[in-house]
């Protein structure tokens, strides 16, 4: 059985998906037939609401990832974290250190170019996986296996209600309903995380 430790660019991620993903079942569905050595999430954190990412930090962890939270720092009207540093630095040991079989990337980020290239030239197999939409082609092209996150998302997260997009809510308002699965501790987090 192949050995495969999994990075995964919660930013990129979470922005490219077409609603809600439920991250233990993307982790179960890359460590598919693997060994599964360990998983690594990657989570900026809005240093203007710096609470605003704990559910989805506790989600990840208890479905099996260790995550790394960073704090980002004010550009603008928004944040930067940069967090593709961290990972590029700890996915370079890994490979050097562990020696996995494979290491997957869940990232479509052509910014990560120069690590795909730097270990596959030193004959570390890296799988990408995205969406296709997020997913630049030369990470589609180059890394050594692509796995398309869009069939997986039809065939797994279907059955999970998009979060409450921002203009579900008037400005100081409750929610017009409520679904009526979820509790309200898990509404409050929904309504929050977007």
């Amino acid at each position: 059985m192949e050995k495969v430790t999994i990075f995964l660019d919660f930013a990129n991620l979470d922005a490219s998906a077409p609603g809600r993903i439920d991250y233990g079942s993307l982790l179960r569905y890359l460590g598919e037939g693997r060994n599964v050595l360990d998983a690594f999430a990657y989570v900026p954190v809005d240093p203007r609401a710096p609470q605003a990412r704990d559910g989805v930090i506790r989600h990840l962890q208890q479905s099996g990832w260790m995550v790394n939270s960073k704090m980002g720092k004010i550009a603008g009207q928004s944040y930067k974290a940069n967090v593709d540093v961290e990972m590029t630095i700890d996915i370079i040991q890994c490979a050097e250190l562990v020696h996995p079989d494979i290491i997957v990337l869940c990232s479509g980020d052509g910014d990560f170019m120069p690590l795909i290239r730097f270990l596959r030239r030193r004959g570390v197999r890296l799988e990408t996986a995205a969406f296709l939409s997020a997913a630049s082609r030369e990470v589609k092209t180059e890394s050594s296996g692509f796995i398309d996150l869009d069939l997986w998302y039809r065939e797994s997260c279907r059955v999970f209600p998009p979060f409450p997009r921002q203009d579900f809510f008037r400005s100081g308002s409750t929610p017009r309903h409520r679904d009526a699965r979820f509790s309200e501790e898990e509404y409050a987090f929904l309504s929050r995380s977007r």
